[in-house]
């Protein structure tokens, strides 16, 4: 039998070549009951490292008392060619640990005899693993927001560009057809040297240009003219900001 914390560590760590992160303590002859004490995690790669450090912070939580330890190499039940030791925990070390409690970890309850019993140190474990299920949960939550708010910042960069180069696009087709009117209202406050002469529209020139704008657009944006311009219209009302880009695209 080990006697001690420390020895219990390094019986474990002297199982590293053979590489058996996973380990189980039951209280001795309880090894059969399926009733456990402290358990590893049985996280798939769970390495050496973290496992002793685990079971250090683990047996800290013990008071006095008898246990028995398994190690094996691969999580889940008990299977062949696992290790297993029976080890001690003194007195003496239960005061040791607790003039020496670890940063953050959790205190034991201690009866008058020095020792915690078999339900204290149940209800320790069951507590302590809730404990690392909700930090487990909240760095995940964390990653999913981070993920989120990354693609949020994409998307909106997207838009940002696909509306400007829509607008731009928009803006060159419509401005050699806006040119004249903008030319004849500037001359306006002016006073006439004659009278004007009057404006003849032709009806077949206008419409041939209006076909023309509207082939061109279908072509460029790859869906009905019209509709699209319905739409356009439609997003440049309902946000007033884009008027003005519009209008700075024209001068």
């Amino acid at each position: 039998m080990i006697t001690g914390r420390t020895n219990t560590v390094n019986w474990l760590n002297a199982l590293s070549e053979m590489n058996f992160p996973y380990w189980t303590i039951y209280w001795k002859g309880k090894t059969d009951s399926g009733h456990f004490v402290f358990k590893s995690s049985q996280e798939d790669g769970f390495s050496m490292s973290d496992s002793l450090a685990d079971l250090r912070n683990k047996l800290n939580m013990l008071g006095y008392g008898q246990y028995t330890i398994i190690a094996q190499s691969k999580p889940g039940n008990v299977g062949k060619g696992a290790a297993k030791e029976d080890f001690e925990v003194t007195t003496l070390e239960s005061q040791q640990s607790q003039q020496q409690p670890n940063i953050g970890a959790v205190q034991q309850p201690v009866n008058m005899a020095g020792y915690v019993t078999k339900e204290e140190a149940m209800e320790l474990a069951e507590k302590r693993f809730k404990e690392m299920m909700l930090q487990k949960e909240n760095d995940d939550l964390k990653k999913q927001l981070s993920v989120v708010q990354k693609e949020k910042a994409e998307l909106e960069k997207e838009a940002d560009s696909g509306t400007t180069r829509i607008i731009n696009m928009v803006a060159g087709i419509v401005e050699p057809m806006l040119k004249p009117a903008v030319a004849q209202v500037g001359t306006l406050g002016m006073a006439p040297v004659a009278d004007p002469a009057p404006v003849v529209i032709d009806q077949n020139d206008m419409a041939a240009r209006l076909e023309k704008v509207l082939n061109e657009c279908e072509e460029i944006f790859g869906q009905p003219a019209i509709p699209f311009l319905e739409k356009l219209m439609e997003k440049v009302k309902a946000q007033p900001f884009m008027v003005s880009m519009v209008k700075n695209a024209l001068q």
